[in-house]
């Protein structure tokens, strides 16, 4: 075999070779029980009372969120309310946005309660 053979058959073994690998575009922290509860402003025991997915419109696009509401039955740090509500990045279902197109906005990792 002639060496631009060569060549070209390491090229294109190296390109598929790099065509398998994963990528992961968030990275978690890996900490203690301990150090999350310390870095937290607020820990409670609640029940989960109402979920609520919107958007936020900006002129360059749009960011999807869900919105949850828990009712607080222990106060444990911080201060508390009776309810709380927060938004999270992501939609907890998928969404219809066209005819043919589904929305999946998630982030792997991050909790639906």
């Amino acid at each position: 075999m002639k060496r631009a053979n060569w060549l070209l058959l390491l090229a294109v073994t190296v390109s598929v070779a790099g065509l398998g690998r994963v990528g992961h575009s968030t990275t978690l922290l890996h900490r203690t029980l301990k150090a999350l509860a310390e870095n937290a402003e607020r820990i409670f025991v609640g029940k989960c009372i109402a979920v609520r997915e919107g958007e936020l419109v900006f002129d360059e696009g749009k960011i999807y969120y869900t919105e949850y509401t828990f009712q607080v039955t222990h106060k444990i740090k911080g201060h508390l309310r009776e309810t709380l509500t927060f938004r999270q990045y992501g939609l907890a279902q998928p969404r219809q946005v066209g005819e043919n197109v589904m929305l999946f906005s998630r982030v792997p990792g991050l909790p639906v309660y």
